[in-house]
């Protein structure tokens, strides 16, 4: 298989800005109230991503509401001020794909100048929406084990975490709906194929799973824009970079010199199998010329499959080389009984009863005149492919 590399070709540039809405992306929204509960309207809210510095502003309504759109999944700090009140700095607010959380923020009176650090998760419950979904998160993306048995990792093998998932490949089914009927995007893009729903084809339209940083599947509830999805859909959202330089290397290793012989085989078979690649992340910097911090940040994810497999060891019945000049004389079964061979010329009507009768051939050899010269041809090759065991002959090779 050809090597994999996630993301939009070789480098992917992530801006940092607002973008359409996509279906991957996230919202923050929440209500803006004082020590007695009455709405504070006009406070400032300012959304920060903590891994990035994107920063995105908006402003409570009349009455006290808010909302931050179109957040790309990840760790978020949220804070408002409003004049006559001390500024309220919520840390650690995750947004999850294709998620929104809320928030209920209190303002307490005072300086502008006075702060109060709310830390620890804000409420994961949504209660904006009544979609059923189970959402993944990147630190199990990460760490959840996948199997390596023949091709390369999925996405989708990630999936069956899930509890309203059933089955794989076409017959993969979500939230009790058809087999092959659910929807799948990544970044706000299908990655459906033009034949029914198929897990392993839809795979070569995403990237590594070393290039996803978490992903939702919805059951039940979602929006109407996945209306040809039968079941479910599942979002996933592609990893970006951040102000830090980080990258990985991994190779996922299956060899037969850790293997064991199989009770039957006379040695081991080849086996050695590498899922392999790195990936590399980080701020768009040139030196001198452009300073891409807080603004520009590229991903690039490398994979790679290599699988050598040998022939196993398998017992299985030859003809004998004399089969192959049409001597059946040896041909016996368990009890070491002759098997007759019957010449199909001599078929005519059973004259004691219903069906048809047949002779057995001479000392059960078939007349070498009686082969087809597509027969002869192949009958040469018998010599290559004689027993190699001690059976009885014409029984076990």
């Amino acid at each position: 298989m050809f090597p994999r590399i996630a993301q939009l070709g070789l480098l992917t540039l992530a801006l940092a800005t607002l973008s359409f809405a996509q279906s991957e992306r996230g919202l923050i929204a929440g209500t803006v109230t004082d020590q007695s509960g009455a709405a504070v309207p006009s406070a400032e809210v300012v959304v920060v991503n903590t891994s990035t510095n994107a920063t995105f502003k908006v402003t409570a309504s009349s009455t006290g509401e808010f909302s931050a759109p179109n957040l790309i999944p990840g760790a978020y700090r949220v804070t408002v001020s409003a004049t006559g009140f001390k500024r309220v700095v919520q840390q650690n607010v995750i947004v999850a794909a294709s998620s929104s959380v809320r928030l209920e923020l209190q303002l307490q009176i005072g300086q502008v100048s006075e702060q109060i650090e709310v830390i620890g998760n804000a409420a994961s419950v949504q209660t904006d929406t009544a979609k059923v979904s189970t959402q993944v998160q990147n630190k199990l993306v990460d760490e959840l084990p996948l199997v390596v048995a023949g091709s390369m990792r999925s996405p989708f093998n990630l999936v069956a975490v899930a509890a309203e998932a059933r089955g794989d490949g076409q017959r993969l089914s979500l939230g009790g709906g058809q087999a092959a009927s659910w929807d799948a995007t990544l970044d706000g893009h299908s990655v459906g194929t033009n034949r029914s729903g198929d897990t392993a084809e839809a795979a070569l339209n995403t990237p590594s799973v070393e290039g996803l940083t978490e992903f939702s599947v919805d059951t039940n509830g979602f929006k109407a824009e996945y209306g040809q999805a039968g079941g479910g859909v599942m979002t996933f959202a592609s990893k970006s970079g951040t102000n830090d330089i980080h990258g990985t290397v991994y190779n996922f290793l299956r060899n037969d010199a850790m293997d064991a012989r199989g009770f039957f085989a006379a040695r081991r078979s080849v086996y050695r199998q590498n899922d392999f690649g790195g990936t590399f992340s980080g701020p768009v910097r040139i030196p001198k010329v452009y300073d891409g911090r807080n603004k520009t940040f590229f991903f690039v994810a490398y994979e790679g499959f290599r699988n050598r497999v040998g022939a196993n060891d398998v017992i299985l019945s030859v003809p004998t080389p004399e089969m192959y000049r049409g001597d059946f004389r040896n041909w016996v079964d368990q009890a070491n009984r002759v098997i007759p061979v019957y010449d199909p010329s001599t078929t005519r009507p059973n004259p004691n009863g219903s069906g048809n009768i047949r002779d057995v051939f001479p000392n059960n050899q078939i007349p070498t005149n009686r082969f087809s010269r597509t027969s002869s041809a192949i009958a040469g090759f018998g010599s290559t492919v004689a027993p190699n065991r001690g059976f009885a002959p014409g029984t076990s090779g």
